[in-house]
């Protein structure tokens, strides 16, 4: 090797170290001040609770304040350009839900922003649950009746939605497909308004966490048909998975991930990985995620970007076979 390029190889070297050297040395240094947790949801939803108590044992384990920022609106826009926009350097988080990440991109074209291109996995969070539910006095009781009938009656049975182009819109829509029925969809604000209509004979069926049923389940509201997971609900075991219940092939879960803006360094990338990790094996954070209906499950940054990836190809796929939009 002549002397020039030896030299030109040695300087490469040299600042690969200090690159290293100077990254780990932010890592160490991180956090320098509040960090501000963007949440695209309302208070007490699942993303917001997830958000909190991750939140409070951050701010013991990093010792700096953690602020939970609530933006909700304009299907998570607001709080994705927030975050899209933030200095990347590990104080401003986003916690989100699969929907906005994985969903939401798949209907609608014109979006502000791109999870894939603005956006940092760090790690997943938890999983929450869904069921399939009717009224408590349905002429259906059990799923398979209920995708008979719909066989047999086109265009005869409806499902209701949080609204168009949601992850409970495009998991109704699954099971529509999968089955070769047709059904309607009937999109409403709020769960109450869904229970209502199922309730009144006005809609027959709709995609829900456990959690937020309780009440309604306690009152004799409503009735569990089938649960959305690729496994049976523990706290529900006697009742079938939609896979068992149709022979669909079928899964669906909603789960919580945390992300951070495009270039957040790799060192604040896996500390915050191993902290949140560290966080969610607490007995009293399992306590409070269960008391909210949430499971935790943890990830490596590899294993969300794979999840995310893996997600968007497959709503895809059901945007494509179904024609669902939200523009």
């Amino acid at each position: 090797m002549t002397g020039s390029k030896t030299k030109s190889a040695t300087k490469a070297i040299a600042g690969m170290m200090l690159l290293c050297a100077s990254g780990a040395a932010f890592a160490q240094a991180f956090p320098s001040k509040p960090i501000h947790i963007v949440v695209p949801n309302a208070a007490g939803s699942i993303p917001d609770v997830s958000a909190r108590v991750i939140a409070d044992k951050l701010t013991q384990s990093l010792g700096q304040t953690i602020v939970v920022d609530n933006r909700p609106g304009a299907s998570g826009a607001i709080a994705m350009d927030a975050v899209k926009k933030a200095a990347p350097d590990g104080h401003t988080l986003l916690v989100v839900d699969n929907g906005a990440l994985t969903v939401t991109p798949n209907v609608m074209r014109k979006l502000s922003y791109s999870p894939e291109k603005d956006l940092v996995p760090i790690s997943r969070l938890g999983n929450t649950p869904l069921v399939l539910v009717v009224g408590a006095n349905s002429r259906f009781r059990s799923l398979g009746e209920l995708i008979s009938y719909a066989r047999a009656n086109p265009g005869k049975v409806s499902y209701a939605s949080p609204g168009v182009g949601t992850i409970h819109h495009l998991g109704a829509a699954m099971v529509e497909s999968g089955s070769g029925t047709q059904m309607l969809h009937v999109p409403f604000k709020d769960l109450w308004q869904r229970v209502a209509g199922m309730t009144n004979g006005d809609v027959d069926w709709t995609l829900t966490s456990l959690n937020s049923l309780t009440g309604f389940l306690k009152s004799g509201k409503v009735r569990v048909l089938a649960a959305a997971g690729r496994t049976r609900n523990a706290d529900i075991p006697d009742i079938p998975t939609i896979a068992e219940a149709s022979g669909i092939a079928y899964e669906l879960n909603v789960w919580i991930a945390l992300m951070g803006p495009r270039g957040v360094p790799d060192e604040v990338v896996g500390r915050l990985n191993k902290e949140v990790n560290q966080i969610l094996e607490l007995k009293d954070v399992k306590d409070r995620y269960a008391a909210a209906g949430l499971e935790p499950a943890g990830t490596t940054t590899r294993q969300l970007a794979d999840m995310i990836r893996s997600d968007t190809a497959r709503f895809a796929e059901v945007v494509k076979r179904t024609g669902v939009s939200a523009d």
